[in-house]
């Protein structure tokens, strides 16, 4: 389905469950073991912490972690600097080859590109699957995803933006107006 207006109200569906999901809690120990299994092969977010560090130190990080989460949750509000991606694009080999296209728009490496001197167009394409907002937020309804839980997310999908990090150079924040992290 393609939807012109972002705004469009979607149609309502019927709720398929009984039960519901309606509240987060955030405890010290959901934290806790949420820090321990952090991927470290992961990059930092805009607070520049390391995944690497917030796993080794998870038992001294998830005390004051959960005291900046909790009132988050039971607000169902998101700080703006959690509703913001920072994009590292990493360009692999063309398909079929085993060396670096010569092609100067599809550098191997986007760094040698930079390091020959190239004039050189970075296309950035994102991991990103395109979703309707308010598509997506009827279809958790209707899956029994409600109350705190479900204004929790809507809070998430507004003003979401990214930033594309390139040689250490960033872009200026742009909106994320129609679609989600896949991953």
């Amino acid at each position: 389905m393609k939807v012109g207006d972002l705004q469009q109200s979607p149609p309502l569906l019927v709720q398929q469950y009984e039960k519901t999901v309606t509240m987060v809690v955030a405890t010290h120990q959901q934290v806790m073991c949420l820090l321990r299994g952090l991927n470290t092969q992961k990059a930092t977010g805009p607070d520049d912490f390391s995944p690497h560090l917030l796993k080794r130190c998870f038992q001294e990080m998830a005390a004051p972690l959960t005291q900046v989460i909790s009132p988050c949750v039971q607000e169902n509000v998101w700080p703006s600097v959690w509703k913001e991606a920072c994009v590292v694009p990493v360009l692999k080999k063309a398909p079929g080859r085993t060396k670096k296209t010569t092609d100067p728009y599809r550098c191997y490496r986007w760094w040698d590109a930079l390091d020959d001197s190239r004039d050189t167009v970075v296309i950035v394409l994102l991991a990103f699957d395109k979703v309707w907002h308010r598509g997506l937020l009827e279809k958790l309804r209707a899956k029994g995803i409600q109350g705190g839980m479900l204004r929790l997310l809507v809070n998430y999908l507004q003003d979401i933006s990214l930033k594309v990090v390139v040689n250490g150079q960033t872009s200026e924040s742009l909106p994320v107006e129609a679609s989600w992290r896949c991953c």
